[in-house]
């Protein structure tokens, strides 16, 4: 089950731009449009779950783009460990494929997805105990 805090402060949220996994059978699909990473990811947590649709489009509004802090990956993904109650962040890039010349661009995409989702995350009274940085491509 979801904590209460956690649900009390996603009602402040708009739902389509989250979905709360409590039922280790869901199968969430984590969908990315855009063509460069054009994909359907289906996944399944085996503990409560916490994924965030869209932050490449949601990034922190006070942020200079022109210093491309506004980049950022593709998805946040929360997980609760169920000894202690804090969260693990995934962050999840998708692409078409991963050359050596794109890894700076997915480096600043990591980066400043980081700071985005730990706003998040303090917004929602999550504390994170563990970071994990993933990338999902079609091509080799």
């Amino acid at each position: 089950m979801v904590p209460e805090y956690l649900k009390k402060n996603l009602d402040l949220f708009r739902a389509e731009e989250y979905t709360v996994v409590s039922d280790k059978n869901a199968v969430v699909p984590l969908v990315e449009e855009e063509e460069e990473g054009a994909a359907t990811l289906k996944s399944r947590f085996e503990n409560n779950a916490v994924v965030f649709h869209f932050p490449e489009k949601r990034t922190l509004p006070y942020l200079d783009s022109h210093k491309k802090a506004c980049q950022c990956a593709d998805k946040f993904i929360f997980i609760q460990n169920s000894e202690n109650g804090k969260w693990q962040l995934h962050i999840l890039e998708f692409k078409k494929s991963i050359r050596y010349n794109k890894w700076k661009k997915i480096r600043e995409q990591f980066q400043y997805g980081i700071m985005n989702a730990r706003a998040l995350a303090a917004f929602l009274n999550m504390e994170i105990d563990g970071i994990i940085l993933e990338t999902a491509y079609r091509n080799d």
